[in-house]
């Protein structure tokens, strides 16, 4: 296995790490009271963002096995890719678009909220950075490995076709 799928590999573990981490610190700080169906909507959303992390997570690691041992990928894995992937573009997005909207909040001046940057606002942009720039390192490599992947699967199948045309003509 090539030295850029391995970092492949442990940048997925930290995303699922720090996601994990991420979520399960603010579902432990923060109380959730469920009063009503909205309450209910948010945090349906806000625990979707790390599932497909998950997902996309665990699906690259499986990638990675399918390309190191040269096996192809069935017609339902490659839209079960498609599918996490896009929706693994939307929860960076997402975060990218969070990411600003803190910063532009914490910058902003206002004669009501406290002025001062404490380290867990710097912590929390710290990870958020991490996160979105994890993310983007990901989603290019994930494309990169499933083209690779094609590329491989295009090539054994040439080659058997070809095989059996040269069997062919020798029988």
């Amino acid at each position: 296995m090539k030295t850029k799928w391995k970092i492949f590999r442990v940048i997925n573990i930290i995303e699922i790490s720090l996601i994990s981490s991420l979520i399960g610190f603010v579902l432990y700080v923060t109380p959730l009271p469920m009063n009503d169906f909205n309450d209910f909507l948010v945090l349906s959303f806000f625990l979707s963002l790390p599932l497909v992390t998950f997902l996309n997570g665990f699906q690259n690691l499986q990638l990675v096995r399918i390309e190191s041992d040269g096996f192809g990928m069935s017609v339902r894995n490659k839209l079960f890719f498609w599918c996490i992937t896009g929706l693994f573009f939307v929860v960076v997005v997402l975060f990218l678009v969070g990411f600003i909207a803190a910063l532009l909040d914490i910058t902003k001046p206002s004669p009501y909220k406290n002025q001062d940057i404490t380290p867990g606002i710097i912590s929390i942009l710290l990870a958020g950075a991490i996160i979105i720039l994890n993310g983007s390192y990901i989603l290019v490599l994930q494309i990169s490995l499933f083209v690779q992947i094609r590329r491989n699967e295009k090539t054994k199948t040439l080659s058997t076709v070809e095989e059996i045309g040269n069997n062919f003509d020798k029988g």
